[in-house]
């Protein structure tokens, strides 16, 4: 399933998804809803792994330049093995801080993301494979909502949900 996650700096929502997709669908949907939230060109974010490569090429040839980034890549901070350790990291941060979500059943997959320190010390989130083993589905919205937070946000708030609410979003596994 695709995602579409909407996010200022004090909530998300998850905007839409599609069951069945090409990448030029959702390509198509990412241009509507961008348009529909006001969302600049360069504030999309794009999974450009896979399919994603695909969407991010479909959304150039519409005039849209999005950012496409493979989230396998390792991240700059020298805290996360790669840039979805540190996405995932942000998007914890930033719910302990106040972040809001918009009430949807399908935010449960953040209750999935599992991490650990690795032999080098580094952050690292549980792999797609990992979850497979253990009957976890991919957590596509979490995902999409993880990518929101490859760059700088400028808000801050105070949280409104409890320490051990937080802390079970992203748990060790």
């Amino acid at each position: 399933e695709t995602s579409f996650v909407e996010r200022d700096g004090f909530k998300a929502k998850i905007a839409g998804s599609e069951k069945l997709s090409t990448s030029k669908s959702t390509a198509e949907k990412g241009v509507t809803l961008s348009d529909v939230y006001g969302i600049a060109d360069t504030d999309v974010i794009v999974d450009n792994f896979g399919e994603g490569a695909n969407v991010a090429f479909e959304m150039t040839r519409a005039g849209m330049y999005v950012q496409a980034l493979n989230v396998g890549k390792p991240s700059e901070d020298d805290r996360f093995l790669n840039k979805r350790a540190e996405g995932y990291w942000k998007l914890r941060e930033w719910l302990k801080t106040g972040g809001e979500l918009v009430q949807d059943p399908r935010w449960k997959e953040l209750l999935n993301i599992r991490y650990k320190r690795n032999l080098q010390g580094k952050i690292q989130i549980m792999s797609k494979e990992d979850m497979r083993k253990q009957s976890i589905k991919s957590p596509n919205h979490a995902d999409a909502f993880m990518l929101t937070f490859l760059e700088e946000t400028k808000y801050e708030r105070k949280t409104n949900l409890g320490a051990e609410e937080v802390n079970n979003l992203i748990n060790v596994y």
